[in-house]
């Protein structure tokens, strides 16, 4: 019999890798002290092509774990289905290095989205529009989706007592499901907040947490 390995643990070494990079490349050129939106540089065509192939298996990945099935296998169709009652697009995280806030999926055709498309598709062409924010923001946007498929594994993990409601696909997908840093805060909730099983950063923080309530 085939064990299935869990796709997450898998991953995990994937987006490291690219962090990796992309803190080498801050070395040389610093962000939050240059600005990202007219860096270029060579190295940003396998970076983004990296990042956009990860981030269509983690949405891939998280559907799957919510029982939702697409009716094509595009990101439009994936970002539609987690956000039809806005809860992708809430998604917030912190960037470490210039302490700017970042939501990737605020839009439904993200920009860095349309640059690792077309550098994909249209090669060589749209390369040299590829910035340092495009990669940045491509970044933040497969940190959130790491991090929702593991608030998802720890929502539904049955070893774990938690209310019925919080295993819900439904309860995961409406944005009322989820807070901010400041509500955190201020109702010093630590529901999901487990930074042992989330994914390790050196670049985002969340900003954004699961905490439902019963209906």
């Amino acid at each position: 019999m085939i064990i299935e390995k869990h796709p997450l643990p898998e991953m995990e070494p994937f987006y490291q890798d690219v962090e990796r990079q992309f803190l080498e490349f801050n070395e040389i050129i610093p962000v939050g002290k240059n600005p990202i939106d007219e860096i270029y540089s060579p190295r940003f065509f396998n970076m983004i092509h990296t990042l956009g192939a990860q981030v269509d298996t983690m949405l891939q990945i998280l559907l799957k774990d919510l029982g939702i099935k697409p009716k094509t296998k595009n990101f439009p169709e994936y970002y539609n289905a987690l956000n039809c009652d806005g809860m992708l697009a809430y998604q917030k995280v912190k960037c470490k290095l210039d302490h700017s806030t970042i939501q990737p999926f605020k839009e439904p055709s993200p920009e860095w989205w349309n640059k690792y498309n077309k550098a994909k598709h249209e090669l060589p062409f749209g390369i040299e529009t590829i910035r340092l924010r495009h990669i940045l923001e491509s970044l933040a946007g497969l940190y959130v989706l790491n991090n929702l498929a593991w608030t998802r594994e720890i929502a539904t993990d049955m070893s774990i007592d938690l209310p019925d409601y919080y295993r819900y696909s439904n309860t995961f997908l409406d944005i009322k499901s989820w807070r901010d840093e400041e509500y955190e805060r201020e109702h010093d909730l630590h529901t999901d907040n487990n930074d042992t099983i989330m994914i390790k950063s050196k670049i985002f923080s969340r900003l954004t947490y699961y905490y439902p309530k019963s209906s």
